[in-house]
């Protein structure tokens, strides 16, 4: 059945109202939560209002055959209900408009509040005693009495719309979801209005509004976030801590985790702990002098990109910079960026000079055959020597010693001659030397000296082919060693370097001879020289490196105008 609703005009404190189908009167009344039709003898005169202009904010309350909390068989027809309610009833809360917008008809279209200074104005259905301003306030839980709302409180020259103002600093904590709460006012017939702590709601984000400048900028193996200093709305400002959750491809939600291991003091911070493809989402709070925080920003999502073999740095390219990267891992300078998946060019889980001739290969375009590697190279120490017997040519060395005494070097030997060698001091005393050319020079097959040990003992040894293919070793006894020459080559050392080199010098002859050293980069410009004149003997030349950027170099030695020595140094 179709059921008219009318309005029984001075009924609604009571929140009962009346129907009308054919010859029938209905009472519509209000139980806290619903609406409920019982028959009346009244004759109905005026449409109802229902506390909404909109009819699908209205019809759930109503217990008609469109709500499934029930039994009624009819449909009440809702199509002339008011949009307002009637001046003359006694005084009601009409509507609370903030910042320009309808706190229940438009709240899906009002902002949320954010730092700064807002409008609240209550509409009343009636002129209002304008002697008596009505008592309003937020919050985010019973009884929505939290925060005042009382600034500047005045009444329009009807008296019917009460005006405050709420200011919202970011040392505020009532971020979140405030239902609005309006009482204690009187209309000018002096009837006090219901309570209204129900239909009227605002979002507050003051939090979210000075983390308006949040950004997470995805990278390859990182995740860089950037926000701004809310200094000026939060005066007891004393750093930031920073969150992450992650989110699959079936939206399941991880647990929470706090990514910095102590305060943060800056407003950037960039997440190396991230794998390619997993979407991760951040945000901060902001923690005061009081050691507490504020309600969370603004949350931002990113995907780490995913990376290519080779480029270790993440840098979109596969050059030079990416064999800096790998060797500074593998001598444990800890690089960031670094994207383990994309530096083991040869998936077997492990970073090392395999990986260093794939990425040379990588960047000059050298194919690995389809076939693999079957031979066994031998090797053997003989007096502090390293000797190996390769059947393939050789592109790599990898030597790791233990034991040492924490001085320990290993000495490329000539047979090294034209490769990049460096070496480094590890944890529990054991050193690790790497050998490997980058302009695709290889050991030829054969027996060959490849370096003095030192003291140590000899733990691992990884030698590659031309194509970053692992040759395996075994032990092997002297047979045709002999025959081997062992001539020492003096490399410019530390090999890598940081913020300086020394250059040894021999300088052989009487009298005084003029050195020149010249460091330069693989594209040729020139970053460091040093001229100087020597006596005859053994001298060692240091050069500061502070100013150039990491990468390798070509050192290159001439005396008396004539080049004795070109190495390959590299710079972390």
């Amino acid at each position: 059945m179709d059921i008219d609703i009318y309005y029984a005009p001075l009924n609604y404190a009571s929140n009962s109202n009346i129907f009308n189908n054919s010859n029938k009167n209905y009472n519509l009344n209000y139980s806290g939560a619903y609406y409920t039709v019982t028959p009346s003898l009244y004759s109905p005169e005026e449409p109802n209002y229902l506390g909404s202009g909109r009819l699908d904010i209205v019809q759930p309350t109503v217990l008609d055959i469109k709500n499934p909390l029930s039994s009624s068989f009819g449909e009440y027809d809702l199509s002339n209900m008011l949009t307002r309610p009637s001046a003359e009833a006694h005084g009601i809360v009409w509507k609370v408009v903030v910042n320009g917008y309808d706190a229940q008809d438009e709240y899906e279209m009002l902002p949320p509040l954010g730092v700064g200074r807002h409008k609240f104005e209550v509409y009343f259905n009636r002129p209002m005693n304008t002697e008596k301003a009505p008592m309003i306030a937020m919050g985010v839980r019973e009884p929505y009495t939290q925060t005042a709302i009382g600034e500047d409180g005045s009444w329009n020259e009807t008296g019917d719309i009460y005006t405050a103002y709420l200011t919202i600093s970011g040392r505020d904590s009532y971020d979140g979801v405030n239902t609005i709460y309006v009482a204690d006012a009187e209309d000018d017939e002096f009837f006090p209005i219901p309570l209204e702590n129900n239909r009227f709601r605002v979002d507050v984000q003051s939090a979210g509004s000075m983390s308006a400048g949040f950004t997470a900028e995805p990278g390859l193996g990182k995740v860089t976030l950037t926000w701004e200093n809310p200094e000026e709305n939060v005066d007891d400002l004393l750093g930031y801590n920073l969150y992450r959750y992650t989110v699959d491809s079936e939206n399941t939600v991880s647990d929470t985790l706090r990514i910095n291991t102590s305060l943060l003091d800056t407003e950037e911070y960039t997440d190396f702990d991230v794998t390619p493809g997993t979407t991760y989402c951040y945000y901060y709070k902001v923690m005061t002098t009081a050691l507490t925080e504020n309600s969370p920003s603004k949350t931002v999502a990113t995907t780490p990109l995913t990376s290519i073999k080779g480029d270790a740095n993440g840098t979109m390219d596969v050059d030079v910079a990416d064999i800096v990267t790998e060797v500074s891992y593998m001598l444990g300078q800890n690089p960031q960026p670094f994207i383990y998946e994309a530096a083991d060019v040869n998936s077997d889980e492990e970073i090392d000079v395999l990986d260093i001739v794939g990425t040379v290969n990588i960047i000059t375009g050298t194919a690995q055959p389809e076939t693999s590697v079957a031979s066994v190279a031998g090797y053997y120490v003989d007096n502090g020597t390293l000797y190996v017997k390769s059947p393939v040519d050789l592109a790599g060395v990898q030597i790791r010693l233990t034991d040492t005494d924490g001085t320990t070097t290993i000495s490329p030997l000539e047979s090294l001659q034209g490769f990049e060698t460096m070496g480094v001091d590890g944890n529990d005393n054991d050193y690790t030397f790497l050998a490997f050319s980058l302009s695709g020079k290889t050991l030829k097959a054969g027996t060959h000296a490849i370096a003095t040990l030192g003291d140590g003992t000899l733990s691992a040894l990884v030698l590659s082919d031309a194509y970053g293919r692992n040759i395996p070793t075994v032990p092997e006894e002297t047979m045709g060693i002999e025959e081997v020459t062992a001539d020492r080559i003096t490399p410019a050392y530390p090999s890598p370097f940081t913020t300086e080199i020394n250059v040894p010098l021999s300088i052989t002859g009487e009298g005084t001879h003029h050195a020149s050293i010249t460091l330069t980069s693989l594209s040729g410009q020139t970053v460091a020289v040093h001229n100087g004149n020597y006596g005859c003997g053994e001298h060692t030349v240091q050069l500061r490196t502070e100013s150039i950027g990491r990468g390798f170099y070509l050192l290159t030695i001439s005396i008396d105008g004539v080049m004795k020595n070109t190495q390959k140094v590299i710079k972390l």
